[in-house]
């Protein structure tokens, strides 16, 4: 393993399924940045919730230039 990411973040539910999570972000290699998240719940049931993920990672530090990332996720919430 090259490098170790600590990750801690909050929770804030902003209405109608969504969800904004705020990162930060440090990894072992130096470099350190932030992560938005925007979470939409689109399914409920009594096994868990489904749901989307837009995360935009945001790194800088350790003398490389700045990066940004956009992906999405799904999953399932317990």
């Amino acid at each position: 393993m090259n490098n170790i990411l600590f990750h801690p973040g909050v929770l804030l539910p902003i209405g109608k399924g969504f969800t904004f999570v705020g990162r930060a972000a440090f990894e072992t290699s130096g470099r350190y940045g932030f992560t938005p998240v925007l979470n939409k719940v689109v399914k409920k049931n009594h096994l868990g919730n489904l749901f989307v993920a837009v995360p935009a990672p945001f790194r800088f530090g350790n003398n490389s230039p700045a990066t940004f990332a956009l992906a999405f996720q799904f999953g399932i919430g317990f």
